[in-house]
This record gives structure tokens, C-alpha cells and sequence, in this order.
């Protein structure tokens, strides 16, 4: 469930679980500047959470789309799939980038509304930021 939402980077979060969408293709920004390791092309499938620790905090990083058409058409039920598989106590916070609010992920089809009611439901205490920087 979101429990709170924070405009601004996601990187100065104070919790330590931090967790953020991934392509298939594997190539978002933060990816490059967090966890270089995913960077690399893996054999990753639709609901995969990659795990690395880093500076005391861990990064989840949650396969929920494809890029092209319909890429984004399950990452409302992928993302709280990834979410709950996520390895942290209920009581703990995790910090989440709003996923699918860019220009090209809206023109790819990302349904941001749908995407935080997966978030929603999940059974994990979220605090969403809405700036990746």
C-alpha cells in the first residue's frame, strides 16, 4: 500500500529498500548510475525482481515492461507482483520511483492511474517518489 508520496530524487531516500521499474532490454538511466552490474543484457523474464546491495542500501530492480506496443499493458499487476516478492519486513518502508510517467512511456501505452493501484494493493508499505533525479 502507499503509505506516502515524496517530490523529489529517489537516490537521498532514507529508506534503505529501494526499488524501480526495469525494461526487459534492461537499460533505464538508473540503472547506469546506481547497480552498472544490470546494465549488462541478462536473461530476464516479465516479473523478475534483480537484487543488489549497494552503499547499505538494496536496490530491487522489477522487470514490469517491454518496450514497443503493449509493452506496458501488465506492469499494473507485474509491479505489485515484484513489490510482494520483494524480500524486506512489513514493517520497513520501501521507496518506489513512479514508474511509467515519462513522454515516451505514456506514448509507449503506461497507464500511470493503473500502475499506482498495483502499487496500492501491494501488500508492502511504499512511499512513491515522483522524481527519478
Amino acid at each position: 500500500m502507499i503509505v506516502d508520496t515524496f517530490n523529489g530524487g529517489i537516490l537521498m531516500a532514507p529508506q534503505k529498500h529501494i526499488a524501480f521499474a526495469l525494461g526487459t532490454q534492461v537499460d533505464i538511466p538508473v540503472s547506469f548510475d546506481i547497480w552498472s552490474e544490470i546494465a549488462i543484457p541478462n536473461c530476464v523474464r516479465m516479473g523478475d525482481v534483480l537484487n543488489h546491495s549497494k552503499d547499505k542500501k538494496i536496490y530491487h530492480g522489477m522487470i514490469c515492461h517491454t518496450f514497443g506496443p503493449g509493452g506496458w499493458d501488465e506492469t499494473p499487476h507485474l509491479v505489485r507482483q515484484c513489490l510482494d516478492n520483494i524480500i524486506a519486513p512489513r514493517s520497513k518502508e520501501i521507496a518506489v520511483i513512479l514508474m511509467g510517467s515519462g513522454k515516451l512511456d505514456i506514448m509507449n501505452g503506461a497507464d500511470v492511474c493503473a500502475i499506482l493501484e498495483g502499487m496500492e494493493q501491494s501488500n508492502k508499505n511504499l512511499v512513491v517518489y515522483i522524481s527519478q533525479s
